[in-house]
């Protein structure tokens, strides 16, 4: 199925928000807000003009989850909109408009991403940009200066890479080394025909590491280890018991689809 010119410019709008949203300072300063918020709202006017003008009509199916999520957006915006519903009535409205354009990059995604294609840019490119991350937090943590990126604003001893946060970049890795793992054992072939463990030799075993089949698989699990390990080093224990959290019931998972 040949992709619209609507479905190219939005997959390129999320792939620059994944690259972008973390390397500034993990948006969460107004102009980096300011910018991802633009951006989704150029991939909203996209899908719009997109399908009206392919179908002349427009079509919007909702994700999972969205029931409960609803109630949620509607009591943020009360609060926002509400006069004395919030002691800070500033931060009320930049919180919720946070959580609007993040719900209407879901939605679009969700009416978007159709192709296995689409969903392995996407995660190879959170996969990148994770190991990057996690490899540039740790070079910063060893000649750390005071200043993130040694250059850019003065932050505390709890930051770690771009991220003024620790935990925030903890959460980041939460997030990506779980579908790094996933990818990598999705790729490996149902069904291989291989010689029995006990007779496979160390030749043999190299062999398989190097084979087409095993290089993105091991490749994978390499960056995983790059990713795990940083999270380690940022010393967020919360995000460090998250990941454990994550990684456990991705096998408890497992064993339970095996039994079955």
């Amino acid at each position: 199925m040949t992709a619209s010119w609507s479905d190219r410019v939005i997959e390129g709008g999320a792939l620059f928000l994944l690259v972008f949203t973390p390397l500034a300072f993990g948006t969460a300063e107004p102009w980096s807000e300011a910018v991802a918020g633009l951006v989704v709202l150029g991939m909203a006017l996209t899908h719009v003009a997109g399908t009206v003008l392919r179908d002349w009509e427009l079509r919007v199916e909702l994700p999972p989850g969205w029931l409960p999520a609803l109630p949620l957006l509607g009591l943020v915006a009360l609060q926002a909109a509400v006069p004395g519903w919030s002691v800070d009535p500033h931060a009320s409205r930049r919180m919720a408009l946070k959580f609007l354009t993040v719900a209407g990059f879901f939605l679009i995604c969700w009416n978007v991403y159709r192709t296995p294609a689409q969903a392995r840019r996407a995660l190879w490119t959170m996969i990148g940009m994770g190991t990057l991350l996690a490899v540039f937090g740790i070079v910063q943590r060893s000649a750390w200066n005071g200043h993130i990126y040694w250059v850019g604003p003065e932050a505390l001893g709890s930051a770690f890479g771009p991220f003024v946060n620790r935990a925030h970049f903890a959460g980041l890795m939460v997030t990506v080394v779980p579908l790094a793992l996933a990818l990598a054992f999705s790729s490996q072939p149902a069904q291989r025909r291989r010689r029995p463990r006990w007779h496979r030799t160390w030749r043999d075993r190299l062999r398989e590491w190097n084979s087409r089949e095993e290089s993105p698989r091991g490749f994978i699990l390499f960056l995983v280890l790059v990713m795990g390990g940083a999270a380690l080093v940022s010393g967020s224990r919360g995000g460090l018991i998250a990941l454990l959290a994550a990684l456990g019931a991705m096998v408890l998972g497992a064993l339970a689809g095996g039994r079955s």
